[in-house]
């Protein structure tokens, strides 16, 4: 159980009945820009602190955008910071996430937040779902939620 389950400085695609499954230090998938299409399961746990369970940030020189796709998958995901980061916006079609964060967000971008006929699940200890940019949503269920309240 050390450092990352995947690390790619470039595009990663999980596709078509994939099931991807790591317990790591750090994050489970590090990569620019993201794609999970019509994946069986994904599941990732960091058990680091300051860590992710999916973090996608985009290249040093800004040409790859750091941006996530989740097509019609299941994600089960649970980290310390932000279980599921990307830096420039992420995009869930379909399927399910479950994100939950022991010390920060569940889910979290800087960039638009777009939700689409997917059940999503996120916990976190300062907020369940959290960006900087737009948020939309159009059908599916969404339940986010504090995993602690100060007593």
């Amino acid at each position: 159980m050390k450092g990352c389950a995947i690390v790619v400085n470039g595009s990663v695609r999980i596709e078509q009945g994939a099931t991807v499954k790591a317990r790591c230090l750090y994050s489970g998938i590090d990569c620019y820009d993201l794609t999970i299409d019509s994946a069986t399961e994904v599941n990732l746990e960091s058990t680091e602190e300051k860590r992710n369970a999916i973090c996608v940030h985009g290249n040093n020189d800004g040409t790859v955008a750091g941006t996530a796709n989740i097509k019609n998958s299941k994600l089960v995901l649970k980290s310390d910071y932000p279980a599921f980061y990307a830096a420039d916006g992420i995009e869930i079609s379909g399927g399910s996430v479950e994100a939950e964060s022991i010390s920060d967000a569940g889910i979290f971008t800087s960039g638009k937040l777009s939700i689409t006929d997917a059940d999503i699940e996120a916990s976190g200890c300062f907020y369940g779902i959290g960006s900087n940019g737009a948020m939309e949503m159009t059908r599916g269920k969404l339940k986010a939620c504090l995993l602690y309240t100060s007593p």
